[in-house]
């Protein structure tokens, strides 16, 4: 694969995963992203698209192996992976750590508003640091509130930085 903006498309043979989706799911498709620059926030936004796709991705494969007898090694291991619930969890980990924790600091990081106009200093961002200790010693009593999607680490901080949350986070909800 060469660098690219473009999301990965998956899947070979005689029919594609995308034009398979296109089909027969249109409004569900979300690529993956490249990996390129910062690999950590790429591969946790990844998990988000991948735990979407899963249950589709699985469905894909079975119609590969059984109605359009086009698979291989590769669709017959997917399918017991997608199939194991210790897969799809570790999968829905990875989304939920995106959506609750990574993304919102990739926002406060890169603030403007936040920042006063300019991206918050080191010494600027202090709260948030603070805020997201506060969070991680209470997640490691009960991390229940990583799965609800109203969740917010760095609620009340800043009514900017919230709404650019909820922004940046709303289509992959």
């Amino acid at each position: 694969f060469e660098h690219t903006k473009m999301a990965y498309v998956f899947g070979h043979g005689v029919l594609k995963f995308k034009a398979w989706m296109e089909s027969r799911y249109p409004d569900n498709w979300f690529g993956l992203k490249r990996h390129v620059g910062n690999r950590a926030n790429i591969f946790l936004e990844n998990a988000v698209v991948m735990y979407h796709m899963a249950t589709y991705y699985e469905e894909y494969c079975e119609y590969v192996i059984g109605k359009a007898k086009a698979d291989n090694a590769l669709h017959r291991r997917l399918v017991k992976k997608l199939h194991n619930r210790k897969v799809m969890t570790a999968m829905r980990a990875r989304a939920v750590m995106f959506i609750q924790v990574s993304q919102p600091i990739r926002v406060g990081v890169n603030s403007k508003a936040y920042g006063g106009g300019k991206t918050p200093s080191q010494l600027e961002m202090i709260p948030l640091w603070i805020r997201a200790l506060r969070e991680c010693k209470k997640w490691q009593q009960s991390p229940d509130m990583l799965l609800d999607r109203e969740y917010n680490i760095f609620e009340g901080i800043s009514n900017h930085m919230t709404e650019t949350i909820d922004r940046r986070l709303a289509p992959l909800q």
